[in-house]
């Protein structure tokens, strides 16, 4: 079940991108070449949602750390 936060669009924009620069990073830097064969499409789809997920609870926790008596704790849960 994902929070208030997490269903806006700028912040699936902004976990997005950044999850997809680090999994083309990671997959070049394993040695993975682009050749997309279908085993390739699922590791990089793995990495690409373990990674997603792990912005995006790095960015929640921060909201809730930073300003728990805010309006963005309240939009955070």
């Amino acid at each position: 079940m994902k929070s208030k936060i997490e269903q806006k669009w700028w912040f699936l924009a902004v976990t997005g991108i950044l999850a997809a620069l680090v999994t083309r990073y990671v997959m070049e830097t394993a040695g993975v070449d682009l050749s997309y064969s279908f085993s390739q499409v699922v590791l990089g789809f793995f990495c690409f949602t373990g990674i997603q997920r792990a912005f995006s609870f790095t960015a929640w926790l921060a909201i809730l750390c930073f300003s728990p008596s805010s309006k963005a704790s309240d939009i955070a849960r």
